[in-house]
């Protein structure tokens, strides 16, 4: 509803805009329209920025060769034939663009841009129902006196270096040509679109294309929804997948809260665990105070075993050398001895430290 609203607006203003301009102006739709906007889709009345030498000039395209006659050995080249200058138009142009009242002859190679109207030039200065322009259906390029030829389309197989069957080629001609191959003319039942290469049908009322009325309303419908209801659809999407990713967001810092609870709980030690039972916190410690007792009993043991060892060992070097051997072995001997005492010591005490820790709750 909204599009067709806004649909008869637009007649509205091309009404005012007809009256203003004495029937020479009217909206051009195409410089709305959303796509055919390349290099090499220009047409009369765009502005065309053409390279010349080293320079960039810009001027308004006055003539353009139709796309399905243009010359296809002439896509190279880099300059620009100025008519009336110094330069030659020895090469078949694809459109003509005057700038500084000088007009060029172009190839599509030398365009750098191009900027469609918002006016252009009305064909009928008085409004009438015949179809001023018509678009392809499914490309919507402009097909007025824009037609593409079957040897134009065979050709660019060609150019690319991809061979055709010869039967498949005649069989395409037949299907296009305005004349049988005994020269009696038949209706022609299809064309081409030399933007998008399909073919469209040709009727006996029309050929099977857009008007300028159809395009107008596609393109103020695509107005419409991109100015309302595209940003309805991106709510609509954006608050689902929001909440989505809000949730998402949540569960993962609640698993990271779970987790790193758990490995603190799992680090605590026993004291903080055991807080209600005061008689096993006791115990607890009085173990823990043992085992510090042990370990300094341990190290008093192995300092007093290197003095032994120091001392009954002894510097051999203020020894006789006869006696060397003798005192070596006795020596050896009292130190085995002593040994054998201090670890009968150390397993007494060690055993009495086992029977502590199982009484207290411990198990090995």
């Amino acid at each position: 509803v909204a599009a067709y609203f806004f649909y008869a607006y637009w007649y509205a203003f091309e009404i005012i805009a007809w009256a203003l301009t004495f029937g020479h102006r009217q909206f051009n739709e195409e410089y709305f329209s959303p796509i055919n906007h390349g290099l090499t889709q220009y047409s009369v009345g765009d502005v065309i920025t053409f390279r010349k030498m080293d320079r960039q000039l810009k001027g308004q395209c006055v003539a353009r060769t139709p796309k399905a006659d243009r010359n296809t050995k002439t896509k190279n080249l880099g300059r620009a034939s100025m008519i009336g200058g110094s330069g030659s138009g020895d090469f078949d142009a694809d459109l003509q663009v005057e700038h500084s009242g000088i007009k060029y002859d172009l190839s599509d190679a030398q365009i750098t841009n191009v900027k469609k109207q918002l006016f252009k030039r009305r064909r009928l200065r008085i409004p009438s129902l015949l179809v001023e322009n018509e678009y392809c259906r499914y490309c919507r390029y402009n097909l007025s006196n824009d037609n593409m030829t079957i040897d134009y389309y065979l050709s660019l197989f060609e150019r690319r270096g991809q061979h055709i069957d010869p039967d498949d080629k005649r069989y395409m001609r037949e299907l296009l040509a305005s004349q049988d191959h005994s020269g009696i003319p038949q209706p022609i039942t299809c064309n081409l679109c030399p933007n998008c290469y399909r073919p469209f049908k040709v009727m006996a009322k029309g050929p099977d294309v857009i008007n300028r009325m159809m395009y107008i309303l596609e393109i103020v419908s695509y107005l419409v929804f991109w100015m309302t209801l595209r940003w309805v659809l991106l709510l609509a999407l954006f608050l689902p997948a929001f909440i989505v990713k809000v949730i998402k967001w949540a569960i993962k810092k609640f698993a990271q809260t779970l987790s790193r609870g758990s490995s603190e709980r799992a680090t605590k030690s026993i004291m903080n665990t055991s807080e209600e039972n005061d008689d096993y916190r006791a115990k607890v410690r009085q173990v823990s105070k043992q085992e510090e007792n042990m370990d300094a009993v341990v190290k008093r043991i192995d300092i007093s075993v290197d003095r032994l060892e120091k001392t009954l060992i002894g510097n051999e070097n203020d020894e006789d050398d006869g006696l060397l051997e003798e005192i070596h072995h006795l020596r050896s001997d009292e130190f085995d001895e002593e040994i054998k005492k201090m670890k009968k010591e150390l397993n007494e005490k060690f055993d009495k430290i086992q029977k502590l820790l199982n009484s207290s709750g411990f198990d090995d």
